[in-house]
């Protein structure tokens, strides 16, 4: 099985190996960082033959308007699958875990750009580094509603059981609500990252890296088609009763 899997995988590169990671320039008061995240749930095993979750994630320089549905031009700046050092007891759990490393090579990234527009002012000191990263906006993109529910929720309440999802939660929230940064929430089938999670086909991610740019529209149209189909729905209902 191991070997059919890295045949395959070999047929793969030689048949793509003309796509490559292109850098896009990007006007720099208009740069963001996303992070596509993803997690599936005890779909995989470690060392002792033990459940652990999967979790990938890509990092992506791209224009602000992104985080406003806009088709944009990006350029993918890293990416990693690994599993989870924690086990968690649900996608839920799975999720949040994963969106905090993303949150954290989001900062990461962040200031790595920073420093490099503010070399002079870290220099000589009269600046700090979290005034420093400000003006520089991020997004998290997932595709797990439940997640995008509990950190987009008013009451910043949740029906999970897991204290420690809860933590993570309230972590993400905070880190989002004070370093300018926002969660989006997509379709699965649109996510770039599901493919460094489970055993599937890399054609979508591979289409859009050969395409060089990408769009939160789904986010928008998804909810709204989601939002109009339980109005439907109770009408419906209503007409019954």
């Amino acid at each position: 099985g191991d070997l059919k899997t890295c045949n395959k995988i070999l047929k793969e590169a030689q048949l793509y190996k003309d796509l490559g990671i292109t850098i896009r320039p990007i006007a720099p008061e208009n740069l963001c960082i996303v992070v596509s995240s993803d997690a599936a749930w005890a779909n995989a095993k470690d060392q002792e033959g033990d459940h652990k979750s999967q979790a990938g994630y890509i990092v992506l320089s791209t224009d602000r308007q992104m985080l406003q549905g806009r088709e944009t031009m990006f350029s993918m700046l890293t990416w990693k699958s690994h599993t989870l050092k924690r086990r968690t007891v649900s996608t839920l759990s799975a999720e949040t875990q994963a969106i905090v490393e993303s949150a954290a090579i989001a900062c990461w990234f962040r200031y790595l750009m920073a420093e490099m527009f503010y070399r002079d002012l870290l220099n000589n000191g009269s600046i700090d580094w979290e005034t420093m990263l400000e003006p520089l906006e991020f997004g998290i993109v997932t595709d797990a509603k439940s997640v995008y529910d509990a950190l987009t929720a008013s009451s910043h309440s949740t029906s999970s059981t897991d204290k420690r999802t809860c933590i993570d939660l309230a972590i993400i929230r905070e880190y989002l609500r004070r370093h300018n940064g926002c969660i989006r929430w997509i379709d699965g089938s649109v996510q770039l990252a599901d493919s460094l999670t489970k055993h599937m086909t890399t054609d979508f991610l591979r289409s859009v890296l050969y395409r060089g740019s990408y769009q939160l529209q789904e986010e928008y149209d998804t909810l709204n088609l989601r939002c109009k189909a339980k109005e439907e729905k109770l009408k419906i209902g209503r007409a019954h009763v």
